[in-house]
């Protein structure tokens, strides 16, 4: 089994980084654990709310509008989801 620090490094590597642009933000992420506690978080939260698997690139959306609830505030909000792309074994370690 992964632990929770192997699982949070996957989900760094695997956010976004497909693009130079990407890079730049992947780079600072690595910087700051707690981004990865938040993507988990999104994981977490999709599972709870719409029952469906997203990875933490996928989840990134919902878990931003979540921090950034109190000034959003009164307004609609688009969050998108998507990829399922998440084995069983980082999976496990995020909703333990």
């Amino acid at each position: 089994p992964l632990s929770m620090a192997q699982v949070k490094r996957q989900l760094l590597d695997d956010w976004l980084r497909s693009t130079d642009a990407s890079l730049a933000a992947f780079e600072a992420l690595k910087e700051d654990p707690r981004r990865a506690d938040e993507l988990a978080e999104g994981v977490r939260m999709a599972l709870r709310a719409t029952h469906n698997l997203a990875e933490g690139a996928g989840a990134a959306s919902l878990a931003a509008a979540a921090k950034l609830a109190p000034s959003l505030q009164g307004q609609r909000v688009v969050a998108v989801m998507s990829g399922g792309n998440l084995d069983r074994t980082k999976l496990r370690a995020i909703i333990n």
